[in-house]
């Protein structure tokens, strides 16, 4: 993980671009499809989903919980 500054409302760690982003963000970005990036990442749909349920996202996504997810 690449040392990236982190500011009050980022709560997760996106490996796509390697930075600390608000969850709400990426799952708007993800479900709007605003970035091509973004429309068909892994973790734009799990905070899609996580958010939806109304569940806390995963600060970072790592490679167990992508199996559990899946």
């Amino acid at each position: 993980m690449r040392q990236a500054a982190k500011g009050p409302r980022d709560d997760f760690y996106c490996w796509q671009f390697e930075v600390w982003y608000p969850s709400e963000d990426c799952a708007y970005r993800h479900s709007n499809q605003t970035f091509p990036t973004c429309a068909g990442c892994f973790q734009g749909r799990m905070n899609v989903r996580y958010i939806s349920k109304g569940l806390k996202v995963p600060v970072v996504m790592t490679p167990e919980l992508k199996k559990e997810s899946a």
